[in-house]
């Protein structure tokens, strides 16, 4: 397969406002696909070396990914094709996620699949609503301390208000730290809590909420501004506008709580 060229054009323009930016791409990749046809393995190659040169840390939902001995010989050749194509943009494997269905295969044979033919990174295992063996937990529990193997629970967003769907989310965020629908836009933000708490523990609310009103006007400018690599996202963007934000130091306001408490 030839090498792909980096197109500026197709990549996010990334923003850092203030710790305001755009979260990392989470994209779904039909496996049969990509295995069948070379055009649309093409194409993925030139999505996540574009994002990767962009300083991007893309997560790879992998779909249709089948189980057993076949899903074991279709992921090794995906990890594979990813491989080389961070090896041509000079990219680690660490800045890449993967994604997999938990039912397609042990977590320790997907972690061992991952490791030897694309390269340490983040690798999730998104759990089926059915109902999964004892091996797979057993197995799980005896890789509790490998902190690049995680589990993806719950993969639905409920919605809060009825103008809403409820959305399937078995995508992950690496940088927003988030379970999204692939190919959703996110842009995310940090508020530290303490800048806002006094001595005796008591938050003013008037210049939080002063901040929080700042941070989703600027989060929109970012959006915005953004250039996201897929049609889907463009898309999302222009329509949903997602804002992520961490909240830092809820220690200090539980504290001034519980000092408060104390005095009464």
């Amino acid at each position: 397969m030839p090498m792909v060229a980096f197109f500026r054009d197709h990549t996010p323009f990334l923003s850092d406002w203030n710790r305001i930016r755009a979260a990392g791409a989470a994209l779904s990749i039909n496996v049969t696909t990509i295995l069948d046809s070379h055009s649309a393995a093409l194409l993925l190659r030139q999505q996540v070396y574009d994002l990767a040169c962009a300083g991007e840390r893309p997560t790879l939902t992998l779909l249709d990914l089948g189980a057993g001995k076949k899903a074991r010989s279709r992921f090794a050749e995906v990890c594979r094709l990813i491989r080389r194509t961070l090896d041509d943009a000079n990219v680690s494997s660490q800045d890449v996620g993967v994604v997999i269905d938990a039912a397609s295969m042990p977590p320790r044979e997907a972690w061992r699949i991952r490791r030897e033919q694309l390269g340490i990174g983040l690798l999730f295992a998104c759990l089926p609503q059915r109902t999964l063996p004892d091996a797979f937990w057993r197995e799980a529990w005896q890789l509790r301390g490998n902190h690049l193997v995680r589990l993806v629970y719950a993969p639905h967003v409920v919605s809060q208000t009825r103008l809403l769907p409820d959305e399937r989310s078995p995508g992950v965020s690496g940088d927003a730290c988030l379970q999204v629908p692939t190919g959703t836009a996110w842009v995310t933000a940090e508020i530290d809590l303490d800048e806002f708490v006094d001595e005796a523990g008591i938050a003013d609310e008037i210049r939080l909420g002063q901040c929080l009103g700042e941070v989703v006007e600027r989060g929109d400018r970012v959006h915005s501004s953004m250039r996201w690599p897929t049609a889907q996202m463009r898309h999302d963007a222009w329509l949903n506008r997602r804002l992520a934000i961490n909240l830092k130091g809820a220690g200090a306001l539980m504290y001034g709580a519980s000092s408060i408490q104390a005095r009464s």
